[in-house]
């Protein structure tokens, strides 16, 4: 009479032997068996009873989307910090040339400014063309504009409103 082994046999672990073949995508079943010291066919039943290739592929596919979700995370993290950046050097740049507010020497280091935070708020929201200057013809206008209001000033220095 054959004497028939049950799923839960004592003799290997079963579960080490199963976390073995899902933990690591490079395990075959010959090196799952060679390395736990069980009979590859007993490995291969074990298998095929509980479904390991459908669960790896499952675990891989939750670890993908696992993966693929923290970067987005961190890019959205990293797309703020710029974002607060660019309005940063825009504020620091209107606020020079209105308020008077920081010590610039020149009003173009304030429009420098400007155009610094306006490029980098620019190519977080992805608006950044493929023209020559980085900017949307539209900008380049506004910049424009701007120049030469503030070109008139040029030689005269900001100073901070605290001296």
């Amino acid at each position: 009479m054959k004497r028939r082994v049950s799923k839960s046999h004592p003799k290997y672990d079963w579960p080490k032997v199963k976390a073995s073949y899902l933990g690591d995508p490079t395990m075959s079943f010959e090196k799952v068996a060679k390395k736990h010291n069980v009979p590859l066919e007993s490995v291969k039943r074990m298998a095929r009873a509980e479904q390991w290739t459908t669960l790896r592929l499952v675990l891989e596919e939750k670890v993908h989307e696992i993966i693929i979700s923290r970067a987005k995370n961190d890019l959205e993290e990293v797309k703020n910090r710029h974002l607060k950046i660019g309005k940063l050097l825009q504020k620091t740049g209107l606020d020079a040339l209105i308020k008077g507010k920081y010590k610039i020497t020149k009003a173009k280091e304030a429009l420098d400014f400007i155009a610094s935070g306006m490029e980098i708020e620019r190519k977080i929201y992805g608006l950044d063309g493929k023209e020559k200057t980085g900017m949307t013809p539209a900008i380049v206008n506004i910049i424009g504009k701007e120049k030469q209001i503030v070109g008139r000033y040029t030689n005269a220095e900001v100073i901070d409103a605290k001296e």
